[in-house]
């Protein structure tokens, strides 16, 4: 259910005083999609809305991800073992490991947050 992302749409727009036709202009999402994710709160919007959404009010997309009801929180500890699964099972990730550590927490997090997303992304409905 993403309720959590439809009021979390409407409480960033509403800061902003932002309309739809204002969302669909900053974050280039069409209107009617926007409409969409608006009126249906039973389908996870694509990713690339997710993340243009973020991108639009400033938010991390992780903060976007968890609006949509996915778990994006993890320790250090956790977030250490999955990187060191994904790099030993997939020697070509090594590369992609190094250029995450070199990126803000923030940012990591983002990163985080999308792989759990991609993971989780077939089994739910996509707008």
């Amino acid at each position: 259910m993403t309720t959590g992302l439809i009021y979390l749409i409407k409480s960033e727009m509403d800061t902003r005083e932002w309309n739809q036709t204002k969302l669909s202009e900053i974050s280039g999402i069409p209107d009617s999609t926007i409409s969409k994710i608006l009126k249906n709160p039973n389908q996870i919007p694509k990713l690339e809305n997710l993340a243009a959404l973020a991108h639009a009010f400033e938010i991390p997309l992780a903060r976007i991800i968890a609006a949509c009801g996915f778990d994006v929180t993890s320790t250090e500890t956790q977030d250490g073992q999955r990187l060191q699964t994904i790099v030993s099972a997939i020697p070509d990730f090594q590369r992609l490991v190094e250029e995450m550590m070199t990126f803000s927490p923030l940012d990591q997090a983002d990163v985080l947050a999308y792989i759990e997303m991609r993971r989780l992304y077939r089994q739910k409905n996509i707008v």
